[in-house]
């Protein structure tokens, strides 16, 4: 979809980019500015709010019903919450990619091997731990760069897979195939990164997050999963080690 900026710069450093939620226009605005957005586009003209994406209610007249300053009132609390939900937001979003360690650029692996090379800065660097391939945990007098790093792992836990399908053959926990365990170990990262946001807002405010916006009931999540359980991301078979950085 195309979008319709009311400006031809790029958003500064101190600045966003807001889309309106119900059609393509779009403007440059303050970092600081109201979650309220205003469309100028003439054929839509409604006001939204960019923490819900709902439409607000255009109060008519001085004596607004109770429905709408029910609705109005359910806005102020989106506008509260705003900060803390884009932090869960973000963390939902990181945990479905990996950013390259060294200018940042996040991506999704295809179903190829954990080499990554990043299209940007060209750095290379491992999917599975996220480190570049200088700061990797290599076989010592090894001259293969990157492919040291995946000697031994199935019996180091400070080296990492070729491919992630490797792991079932020391955890049975993982599946055989690429695709699903591209999935398992994304879902091991986020749940790790919910409870990284529980841990940082509480739960009071995780609660309130959740009644509000549904953030969590609405996931493929359970508080269950998030505060208790095992985010191991390999048991080793032959050993008492567990590997739990990913």
């Amino acid at each position: 979809m195309l979008t319709f900026v009311r400006t031809k710069e790029s958003p500064r450093s101190d600045e966003r980019l807001d889309h309106c939620p119900f059609c393509s226009w779009g403007s440059i605005c303050s970092k600081q500015a109201s979650h309220t957005f205003y469309c100028e586009r003439p054929e839509c003209h409604v006001v939204s709010c960019l923490t819900c994406l709902k439409a607000c209610p255009r109060v008519k007249s001085d004596y607004p019903t109770d429905e709408e300053l029910a609705e109005i009132e359910q806005h102020f609390i989106c506008a509260e919450l705003a900060d803390d939900k884009q932090i869960v937001d973000d963390y939902l979003e990181l945990g479905q990619k990996v950013p390259c360690p060294q200018c940042g650029l996040a991506g999704r692996k295809d179903h190829g091997c954990t080499h990554m090379a990043c299209p940007t800065c060209a750095q290379l660097w491992c999917y599975f731990c996220g480190k570049k391939v200088e700061d990797c945990d290599k076989v010592r007098g090894g001259t293969n760069e990157i492919y040291d790093h995946n000697v031994d792992w199935n019996c180091n836990p400070n080296r990492c897979p070729m491919y992630l399908r490797q792991i079932a053959g020391v955890d049975d926990r993982w599946p055989n195939n690429e695709e699903d365990c591209l999935v398992r170990f994304h879902r091991i990262r986020t749940l790790r990164l919910l409870r990284e946001a529980f841990e940082k807002l509480g739960q009071n405010r995780m609660d309130e997050l959740d009644r509000h916006f549904s953030i969590i009931s609405s996931s493929d999540f359970t508080w269950n999963e998030i505060l208790h359980g095992d985010l191991t991301l390999i048991r080793y078979t032959n050993s008492n080690q567990t590997r739990n950085n990913s």
